[in-house]
């Protein structure tokens, strides 16, 4: 009998960022070549994981908590036009972005990410782009790894266009 190809999922703990790799965990499930483990946040829960699928709780807070420990609106309204995309971004960007301004809070969850891939040894790593612990482990140990993502392709690849052309030169 053939090797079950192990696949470990890394991701936060809001269901708007861990939907799509919730889907997919379930999906790879179904099939009896996978074994797949899910990691993330204990915020999620244990009844949210797929049958079939192995949970594994990640120290620490997730991106909410920490949000809302600093006062801020998890989800913040601000008013409509540039002005007030400019403030959210000012106000939330690198709180979603890199919520852990504790450094021993950060290390904690990319330990425990590093100890979980050498201990599952997988064949492939999947991540949420904002676990930044996972990504970063998954980097560090030399996994071969994939970005999952609830957004579209453009949401990660602005950065890559020369001159501000994703501002002029392409349709939005």
């Amino acid at each position: 009998m053939a090797k079950r190809a192990t696949v470990l999922f890394f991701t936060n703990a809001e269901l708007s960022q861990s939907a799509v790799n919730l889907a997919t965990a379930a999906e790879l499930s179904l099939d009896p070549g996978y074994d797949v483990h899910f990691a993330t946040f204990g915020a999620l829960g244990r009844d949210l994981i797929p049958q079939g699928v192995t949970f594994h709780v990640v120290p620490g807070r997730s991106t909410k908590e920490i949000v809302l420990s600093k006062g801020l609106e998890f989800m913040p309204r601000h008013p409509p036009g540039v002005q007030g995309a400019l403030q959210s971004y000012d106000e939330a960007m690198l709180c979603v972005m890199a919520p852990h301004d504790d450094e021993a809070e950060y290390f904690a969850v990319f330990d425990h990410c590093v100890a979980l891939i050498k201990k599952l040894d997988p064949d492939l790593v999947v991540s949420d782009p904002l676990f930044n612990g996972g990504v970063d482990a998954a980097r560090f140990c030399h996994k071969r790894h994939v970005i999952l993502s609830p957004g579209s392709y453009k949401d990660h690849s602005l950065h890559l266009q020369p001159n501000l052309q994703v501002a002029w030169k392409w349709p939005v």
